[in-house]
């Protein structure tokens, strides 16, 4: 009997291993395989190998697009670290960031979904972290709903569109 679990704890730690082994390769192909895509034109993408491949942000934007189509959509399986959001924080933001109508809006442009689209933007907007989530410690920290402002999908991006982020009263200025 003893024989017997000792046998299945190998077992099972042998196929950890493995399956260890296997992650590490998988990544290790991936790496290569991104590598052979800066390297060479991949034949199903259907360039001529007679033209020169060049980066989507050195393209001329007055030059108008040698192609119609481009190739979308295929499924890449990808293993990264994303940091968890509270969606319980963000329902309370939303009942406490209603106004006196009990209508939600932009904290920047003051934008009211439910206003320009009537029943399916009702409480409808979106939740803005003031401190960045990138910035909270490994483990996480806690959230006051005072931390999150509410404002529109136009707005949000605004704030995230370059590095340093806009501050709120940076973005309202630019609107004004």
């Amino acid at each position: 009997m003893i024989g017997q679990e000792l046998g299945s704890a190998l077992l099972i730690s042998l196929l950890n291993s493995l399956i260890d082994c296997l992650f590490i390769y998988a990544y290790c192909i991936e790496q290569a395989k991104l590598h052979f895509r800066e390297e060479t034109l991949l034949p199903n993408l259907g360039c001529p190998s007679n033209i020169k491949k060049t980066k989507a942000d050195k393209l001329d934007p007055e030059r108008p697009s040698e192609r119609g189509e481009f190739p979308e959509g295929e499924l890449k399986e990808k293993l990264h670290l994303s940091r968890e959001r509270n969606r319980e924080l963000v329902r309370q933001a939303k009942l406490l960031g209603r106004d006196q109508d009990g209508r939600l809006k932009c904290a920047c442009c003051y934008f009211d979904f439910f206003a320009t689209y009537g029943e399916v933007g009702k409480d409808f907007i979106e939740a803005h972290h003031t401190k960045p989530v990138s910035t909270l410690l490994e483990n996480g920290e806690e959230t006051k709903i005072e931390d999150l402002a509410l404002v529109c999908s136009n707005c949000h991006s605004m704030l995230h569109r370059k590095r340093p982020w806009l501050e709120m009263d940076e973005l309202s200025k630019l609107i004004c």
